[in-house]
């Protein structure tokens, strides 16, 4: 009887084994002499990798002559002299090697290769040929030959080998996928298909060779070529699902959504419409923005009383198109001041109508989907994203209120509810309510374990800053050593006690961020206020960060000329002037379609800042812009 525990079962075995191994070698010690081979074997790697070959080459034969029957010896003083193209010395070697050890394929194999590379290229074939016959032309010594005759770039004579192997063995199939990868390697994309599919249902392994198939160049001729076989070998009747799948995703591959989105239908009616299947494909559809594609998608399956099971989620797919259609109209120049930093970027959709139809749609389809399930999970999830449009888009805090707090009380997993909570402490802080929004993010934070705790620091961390906690550099200091520099927030969290560093002590810091707190709040008005008003009253350094902030707000009630002249008071050591001008062109070539007033600051961002991290994108729009002329 085995032990209970399979940790000691292992140990044993183990144990046995050892003993086992022990006893078969009758307690045999390592010769000496072995021992200093292994020393100069070692020795001579070395000088190999160090380029002194020719002192390696005279370490490989000393210790080959000792030890001939020791292959690791032998083969790397062959590679070595096929490197040093010493062919003569390597065809000595390899024969009297043979002599003593007739059944070594591989030095077989190998002779052969050194008449090759001496331009007896004749002799080399012969030689191969009586290698098979010598072996019983077996399909271990076919596929070892097909390999070598790869090496050596001789395309032809491998298909030779595999045609005369499927010949003699009445096999087509056999080699397939070394064919599919000799016939990719030559362009031959048909024939590379033709063989892979092969493959696949001789060997039914589906998933390999699609991952192979898809490394197929994606230039629509590829899809050209291969296309009258794809449809003659995989039908759109068939009743192979997997090989459906092969085809589905090489159309996808090559952008023919409306063929590919046909196929997944197909798929979906010969494994039973379990759903599963169309609506991860829709979702694709969703991430490559083909929007109207996903919709009909959606609607289709409602329509169908067979994707019953799913039919929720295709509702929620429809809001989730209608909120990316919004998020593609939405601006955020805010965020160009230290870009997508959590601490100083403000969440909010910029550039959007309230009376959006996108936005109209997406409420209408959550009110739809909250009245139609009974799924508490589901519910959170709905509500969720109600809350978050709320905040986010129509800027109603009470109606977000509402709907985070009904998604975190709906839902028990920790992940989900941390997102809630976050959300209620951006609402509270939107409403100025600091006290309430601590309270929501501390008593969650108090229940959680500290893997989970990491996810809310910086939201504790930003209600610490809000609230002047005079501790707020050693609490961000702490919290980069709990984070761990491969946390996301590690670097937010790293630039926020930067910038506490720098301008903590400043006079008209506390102002800065008052004038931060109603970013937040959405008041821009107020924040533009507060931001002229360290202007008009500090000379500190404080004035660096509220100039880029006062730029901004210029830009965002739409004075572009008077952020321009902000622009340029900046001074040209200051570490905001070149994100400032990079911002500047982007706004007057975005929004304005100004190209002349873009390409003008593109080119003082080139000139002036020809480090800048954002140099590379201003040259590639430069180049855009020059060719829209």
């Amino acid at each position: 009887m085995f032990p209970k525990n399979k940790h000691i079962w292992l140990i044993i075995l183990s144990f046995l084994l050892t003993v086992s191994a022990i006893q078969a070698q009758n307690w045999k010690k390592v010769d000496p002499d072995e021992k200093e081979l292994e020393k100069r074997y070692r020795m001579a790697i070395h000088l190999e990798n160090t380029g002194r070959k020719e002192e390696a080459l005279k370490v490989y034969k000393y210790i080959y002559e000792q030890a001939p029957e020791k292959q690791k010896y032998l083969q790397r003083y062959l590679r070595l002299l096929f490197q040093m193209e010493k062919f003569d010395s390597m065809r000595q070697i390899l024969q009297k090697h043979l002599d003593n050890n007739p059944q070594d394929l591989d030095s077989w194999l190998n002779l052969g290769v050194a008449y090759y590379q001496q331009g007896e290229k004749k002799k080399a074939f012969q030689h191969w040929n009586k290698v098979l016959e010598q072996f019983g032309h077996s399909q271990k010594v076919y596929r070892k030959l097909f390999i070598q005759y790869l090496r050596l770039q001789e395309y032809e004579k491998g298909q030779e080998l595999v045609e005369n192997l499927r010949q003699r063995e009445n096999d087509k199939n056999l080699m397939a996928l070394e064919m599919g990868e000799l016939y990719t390697g030559q362009g031959q994309y048909k024939k590379a298909l033709e063989e892979y599919l092969k493959y696949a249902q001789s060997h039914k392994n589906y998933d390999y060779v699609m991952r192979r198939i898809l490394r197929f160049p994606d230039e629509p001729h590829v899809l050209t070529d291969i296309e009258p076989f794809l449809n003659k070998q995989i039908p759109s009747d068939s009743r192979n699902v997997k090989l459906l799948e092969i085809k589905e995703k090489i159309y996808f591959k090559y952008k023919n959504f409306d063929r590919a989105s046909q196929i997944a239908f197909q798929i979906e009616k010969s494994s039973g419409y379990s759903g599963k299947h169309i609506k991860n494909f829709t979702h694709n559809l969703v991430s490559e923005k083909k929007y109207d594609l996903a919709e009909k998608n959606y609607y289709r399956i409602m329509k169908n009383d067979k994707f019953q099971s799913i039919h929720h989620q295709a509702l929620l797919g429809l809001a989730d198109i209608a909120e990316k259609k919004i998020e593609n109209q939405k601006t955020n120049l805010f965020n160009y001041f230290y870009p997508d930093n959590y601490f100083f970027n403000s969440y909010y959709y910029y550039g959007i109508e309230k009376d959006l139809v996108y936005l109209e749609e997406a409420f209408s389809i959550y009110d739809s989907l909250l009245t139609q399930s009974h799924n508490h999970r589901f519910s959170a999830k709905v509500n969720f994203r109600l809350g978050k449009l709320s905040l986010l888009a129509t800027r109603d805090f009470d109606s977000a209120l509402k709907f985070f707090r009904s998604a975190y009380n709906q839902s028990e997993k920790y992940p989900f509810r941390i997102q809630c909570a976050q959300r209620l402490a951006q609402t509270f802080l939107a409403l100025g309510e600091l006290d309430q929004a601590s309270q929501e993010i501390n008593k969650l934070y108090s229940r959680l374990n500290t893997r989970y705790q990491q996810k809310l620091l910086p939201d504790r961390l930003l209600i610490e800053l809000y609230t002047e906690n005079p501790k707020i550099d050693s609490l961000a200091n702490q919290a980069l050593g709990e984070l761990g520099f491969q946390n996301d927030y590690y670097n937010d969290v790293f630039e926020l006690y930067s910038f506490l560093e720098k301008y903590r002590e400043a006079k008209g810091f506390d102002d800065f961020i008052r004038a931060e707190i109603k970013l937040k709040q959405d008041q821009l008005g107020r924040a533009r206020s507060i931001y002229q008003y360290i202007l008009d009253s500090y000379q500190s350094s404080i004035r660096e960060p509220a100039l880029f902030r006062s730029v901004q707000m210029q830009l965002y009630f739409d004075n572009y000329q008077k952020a321009e002249v902000l622009v340029e008071k900046m001074d040209s050591t200051s570490i905001y002037r070149s994100d400032a001008i990079f911002m500047l062109a982007e706004i007057a070539g975005d929004r304005k379609n100004d190209a002349e007033m873009a390409s003008k600051w593109y080119q003082e961002l080139v000139i002036s800042y020809p480090q800048d991290i954002n140099v590379d994108k201003a040259r590639r729009r430069l180049r855009q812009l020059s060719q829209k002329k």
